[in-house]
């Protein structure tokens, strides 16, 4: 083989190197968002869970006015 077929060789391979640790980079990088996502639908889920409930309270509260304000009224 001739010397410059062996210097391609070497840049053709220097190259594959840079591209793995390219990938690799991308995957560990991706690795921690997908982390993070997870960490933040678990947030909204409570967020979502204590909104329902605020709901569910304010509108039992809406109803015990409207009752009592129709047996007010129905005297």
């Amino acid at each position: 083989m001739p010397v410059s077929a062996l210097q391609d060789m070497a840049v053709l391979v220097h190259d594959q190197g840079l591209q793995i640790d390219d990938i690799d980079a991308n995957v560990s990088t991706y690795e921690l968002r997908t982390e993070q996502a997870g960490q933040e639908i678990v947030k909204a889920d409570t967020y979502q869970r204590a909104a329902r409930n605020r709901k569910c309270i304010l509108l039992t509260i809406v109803i015990i006015v409207v009752v009592v304000l129709v047996l007010v009224v129905a005297q």
